[in-house]
């Protein structure tokens, strides 16, 4: 809420403010998984009639709640975590033709083309996300006992799905996203070095030069931050057992963490890296802008939340 009220307030109409209220949205789906109560209560909720299964022991209409809910927190962070590989690329590219192409640049990059790009990215994960919701079953093991697994009988070619999603997904999703945003960063860092050693060499003190491109700085450092979590979270999925257990259930949830950390930290890189956006958010807490706004951004987007 307050990435967007800063994003808000530094205006939409710029590409990269655009991108960026696009990774917005998707860290705040992946953010999601952290409250499926559901799923906590499928693997850790009360077993006193069958204490050897797992699942959800309780009456038939508060499990088939806890279905419903599963299914729409599981689908919703499940599509958000894609998304979230994909629009760090996009950004990777728009600084790539910021800084190898600056006089054409805002010829390409426009805020039109920027939306585009942002509503692609949902767009291309948006088959898969529905599909792989599809292969998980309802499994109603006893009495009262519900469970919400992946169900191999669900698919006709168990191993066609799972090469593509233990291989094709998994590295459309992780590797390549990484290796395009590292090897990007690396060209862009170069170019910016580059074009420093030139100014220095044109001026007419031996002065040191400093390079003020903040927009760039948060980017990269979001980039950046977007690989070394994405890294780990990239091995830790090819030696995690696939296993219906809790120690399954807390191994995942060790691996999410990593994308958590990822999606969580982008607010704080937003203000720690660009001078203006820090402004606009100490301008957001500030107690006087507050009374003289009549409340502040949060107030207004809640007001505006409330009319809709």
């Amino acid at each position: 809420m307050m990435s967007v009220a800063i994003l808000r307030r530094s205006g939409l109409r710029k590409p990269s403010n655009i991108l960026l209220f696009g990774l917005v949205i998707a860290d705040s789906m992946l953010q999601l998984m952290t409250i499926n109560f559901s799923e906590i209560l499928e693997y850790f909720g009360p077993d006193i009639k069958y204490p050897d299964l797992c699942g959800w022991q309780y009456d038939v209409g508060v499990n088939y709640f806890l279905v419903a809910c599963a299914i729409a927190f599981y689908f919703i962070s499940t599509w958000g975590q894609y998304v979230n590989t994909t629009i760090p690329m996009v950004i990777t590219l728009e600084r790539l033709l910021a800084v190898y192409m600056p006089m054409t640049f805002k010829k390409f990059v426009t805020p039109r083309t920027a939306k585009i790009s942002v509503m692609f990215s949902f767009i291309v994960w948006l088959p898969w996300s529905v599909y792989y919701l599809t292969v998980f079953n309802v499994q109603v093991q006893r009495s009262e006992v519900m469970d919400f697994t992946s169900d191999a009988l669900h698919i006709e070619d168990l191993d066609v799905y799972n090469i593509f999603y233990y291989y094709v997904s998994d590295i459309l999703s992780s590797w390549v996203p990484i290796s395009f945003v590292s090897i990007g960063c690396l060209f862009i860092a170069f170019k910016v070095r580059r074009t420093l050693q030139e100014r220095k060499k044109l001026t007419a003190k031996q002065e040191s030069v400093k390079w003020s491109g903040r927009t760039t700085v948060t980017l990269l450092t979001t980039c950046a931050v977007f690989s070394l979590t994405h890294i780990i979270y990239s091995f830790g999925n090819y030696f995690t057992q696939d296993s219906p257990t809790a120690v399954y259930y807390l191994q995942w949830q060790l691996l999410n963490t990593a994308l958590l950390l990822n999606a969580s930290s982008n607010f704080f890189v937003y203000i720690a890296t660009n001078k203006r956006l820090f402004i606009i958010f100490k301008q957001i807490v500030s107690r006087e802008h507050s009374k003289a706004s009549g409340g502040g951004e949060i107030s207004l987007l809640f007001q505006r939340s409330v009319n809709y």
